[in-house]
């Protein structure tokens, strides 16, 4: 039998659904930071899906430079005092690396674009593509403080290597 929930609980899980209903994201993109050259993108809302997201990208994406450029453009019906992303790069389930992103306070029925800088480490740079490709995943947890209100997986494929 669980226990009841609390009504600081119910409070959090309203507030949470209310968010995720009125956040739509109308664009993510992968940019190069230098020539802004867009290298993915989908104009799909991948807030409102609970599968993975499947992503696939140029085998030479990072010989270009170890940085990525994410573009995200939002809008959100609810204000929010702190909105952030909390990033984690996973092969094989196993966190490599995470992000800790923070854009700030965001106003009741507006739209926003937000430029992100993201810096693969250099063990993660050294790590094969084949090796990567369909076992690397982005998972995404959107949040305003610390209240998450909704979580997404984005699973990444190298183009020109199997997956088998």
């Amino acid at each position: 039998m669980s226990e009841p929930i609390s009504e600081e609980e119910k409070k959090e899980k309203e507030r949470s659904q209310i968010l995720a209903e009125g956040f739509k994201l109308h664009r993510v993109s992968l940019k190069d930071p230098e020539s802004k050259e867009v290298l993915w993108s989908t104009k799909e809302d991948l807030t409102k899906t609970k599968e993975d997201f499947k992503v696939h990208l140029e085998k030479n994406i990072h010989e270009r430079t170890g940085d990525i450029m994410m573009e995200i453009v939002f809008s959100s019906t609810q204000a929010m005092e702190n909105f952030n992303l909390k990033k984690r790069l996973l092969f094989k389930n196993k966190c490599l690396e995470e992000w800790f992103i923070e854009f700030g306070e965001v106003k009741e029925k507006s739209a926003y674009t937000w430029q992100i800088m993201l810096t693969s480490s250099p063990d993660v740079m050294n790590m094969p593509f084949d090796a990567l490709s369909g076992q690397l995943m982005i998972e995404s947890k959107y949040c305003d403080q610390e209240l998450e209100f909704h979580k997404g997986l984005i699973r990444v494929f190298y183009d020109g290597f199997s997956t088998s």
